[in-house]
């Protein structure tokens, strides 16, 4: 996509972020200062996005970890041409079963290196390449935890729960509602999760028996 291409969708959202919000305007130069701005921190959102995203794939690559460095650095390396990104997105990433594993396992290791921007960009590479999983929210929850404090993970739990419904987010969502001492929308969060785990109790069964323990606090 091109940048100018680019442009034209980042001010349609501007517009629509706008509208969503019920925002009112004077006049038409209201209208279009705000839209620029908003245009503005949404481009410098996706800048450190994508700064991070590579930097997470580097260190990755530093780790030697096979096959994850080795994917990271194909990944990396095909960057600049989405014909030749795609296939390996599709073949490494979305149709490898073990691809999740190996990632988190490799991102995992950084966990409490003591250099919480190295920890947020190598989960940031989680968060790129498997956006639908809830592993990668959880590790970023946990770790803006430990960063900021335990108030930020749960405004970030509370920004995804609503668009993400899954009984293993919606566990360690309700763990940081309880420890910060919302026990109402923990236990609202512990019965949405079993409700959804009793609808498919196999895939779930090792995070039903975490639900249970935590359901007999209340």
């Amino acid at each position: 996509m091109k940048t100018n291409e680019i442009d034209r969708h980042l001010n349609d959202i501007s517009f629509m972020i706008a509208r969503h919000q019920g925002l009112q305007f004077n006049n038409q130069k209201e209208v279009d200062r705000h839209v620029t701005s908003t245009t503005q921190q949404l481009k410098d959102m996706m800048q450190q996005s994508n700064e991070m995203f590579i930097a997470g794939l580097n260190f990755l690559i530093e780790t030697k970890q096979h096959p994850v460095a080795d994917i990271a650095s194909q990944i990396l390396e095909s960057m600049d041409t989405p014909e030749k990104m795609v296939p390996i997105i599709e073949s490494q990433i979305i149709n490898n079963d073990d691809s999740l594993k190996l990632f988190s396992e490799a991102v995992n290791s950084y966990y409490g290196c003591g250099d919480f921007h190295t920890e947020e960009c190598v989960i940031s590479v989680l968060l790129t390449l498997f956006p639908m999983e809830p592993q990668p929210f959880a590790c970023y929850a946990t770790m803006l935890w430990r960063k900021e404090g335990i108030a930020a993970a749960v405004e970030l739990y509370k920004n995804i729960i609503d668009v993400f419904e899954n009984p293993i987010l919606d566990y360690f969502a309700a763990d940081c509602y309880f420890k910060a001492g919302d026990r109402t929308g923990a236990k609202a969060l512990l019965d949405r999760a079993m409700q959804n785990v009793e609808k498919e109790p196999e895939t779930y069964a090792d995070i039903a028996q975490f639900i249970r323990i935590l359901l007999r606090e209340f």
